[in-house]
């Protein structure tokens, strides 16, 4: 609202329009309020997760490759798609 429109109010009708305002500025606080609380629950949760060790084969749930993988992969490799679903 600009200042034109302001200065035709009535004193009631400026400070219900504050009373308005004020109501929307606190709707506005509580909602970031929550917003921040939700963010920094995150940043917790990830900045725990960073501190972990890292993952390797020792205590990851993922397996090993051994040299025989490797040649098995390489020997299939040479064999025509259909041979290879096979095995």
């Amino acid at each position: 609202m600009d200042r034109a429109t302001l200065l035709t109010l009535s004193r009631d009708d400026l400070i219900a329009l504050i009373e308005a305002q004020a109501g929307q500025i606190a709707a506005l606080v509580k909602a970031h309020a929550q917003q921040i609380a939700t963010l920094t629950a995150r940043i917790t949760a990830l900045e725990a997760k960073l501190a972990l060790p890292p993952k390797n084969p020792d205590n990851s749930s993922l397996s090993r490759i051994t040299l025989s993988d490797v040649l098995l992969t390489s020997e299939l490799d040479g064999l025509p798609s259909s041979a290879s679903r096979r095995l």
